[in-house]
């Protein structure tokens, strides 16, 4: 295994690993960590018979491995399991950097200890009737998608407006966010357009009756993954359960195939609530964390 720059990385290989992975995921590609990342390194075993992605920031001329935004499970990518591989990647990232904070992937066959966080994610798996997968709403959220269909809202699986979806984000999903930046939404606008454009995901919007918007998502198809990557609601919204009816689409639009829908959890338990009602199951992924000492962290201010 070896640390690879990121301009000597050859992509074909590396996305093609990433493409053939027992993941299922996208956030590994080169062009999705070019936008999400900015600076980033990868580790690859051989000849890309396994990667991956180490994010690099700097601060304070103190280069740190972190977890972008819009970016839930690095970690590693490979066709074929490689116990203990996963290991060996860490304590290279820890030996080279002065502290790092990483999400790894669902498929982490690490053995949990202090230097780990288990996190949930929710899932859906879509293989049932529509008829059969909604008997296992809750009630609430069966009431709010009645409702939501009684208010006349309409949705638009293609809509373009990338720079507006991207403000409205910042405007009403990020409060809870306490390191998201300006940048981070001028990001955002480019990757909607990425994977717009690489028939990779759908920008999707909800109007009420008199055109103005409810809510909007940016949903991404990676295997047989159908991720809830961005959602935002309005104040108004909020109020006729706009989301409820956004989600609800996708499982109906969906339902009876091998598809799965990648709630993306949460750590606000409000927001695993909501995702729970539609009786999605729990997924668990791990962050890992190291730090050479703690003042370097506080200097940082990354903690």
């Amino acid at each position: 295994m070896k640390l690879i720059a990121r301009e000597d990385i050859n992509e074909g290989k590396w996305n093609s690993c990433v493409e053939t992975s027992l993941v299922g995921l996208p956030y590994a590609y080169t062009w999705f960590l070019d936008i999400v990342a900015g600076e980033w390194k990868g580790i690859v075993l051989k000849d890309y018979e396994a990667v991956f992605p180490v994010p690099v920031g700097k601060k304070l001329g103190i280069d740190f491995v972190y977890q972008p935004f819009f970016c839930q499970q690095l970690g590693l990518y490979s066709s074929k399991a490689h116990l203990g591989l996963e290991d060996i990647a860490l304590r290279m990232i820890s030996k080279k950097f002065l502290y790092c904070n990483l999400n790894l992937n669902y498929l982490s066959a690490l053995e949990i200890n202090r230097k780990f966080t288990v996190r949930k994610n929710y899932i859906l798996v879509l293989e049932a009737s529509y008829e059969e997968i909604s008997k296992r709403f809750s009630q609430s959220q069966t009431r709010n998608i009645g409702k939501a269909r009684q208010s006349g809202l309409t949705i638009d699986y293609s809509t373009s407006d990338f720079r507006e979806f991207a403000q409205l984000f910042e405007k009403n999903s990020t409060k809870t966010m306490e390191t998201y930046k300006t940048e981070n939404t001028k990001m955002l606008e480019k990757l909607a357009k990425t994977l717009v454009e690489k028939g990779a995901g759908e920008l999707c919007v909800v109007r009420h009756p008199s055109g103005e918007i409810a809510a909007m998502n940016l949903i991404v198809f990676a295997g047989k993954r159908i991720i809830n990557l961005a959602p935002v609601t309005t104040e108004a919204g909020r109020n006729c359960g706009a989301m409820h009816y956004l989600l609800d689409s996708y499982i109906k639009r969906y339902a009876g195939t091998d598809k799965v829908l990648d709630f993306e959890g949460s750590s606000l338990p409000s927001v695993a609530k909501f995702y729970e009602r539609f009786g999605a199951a729990q997924e668990y992924f791990c962050t890992y964390k190291s730090h050479v000492f703690q003042p370097v962290t506080q200097l940082l201010r990354l903690t």
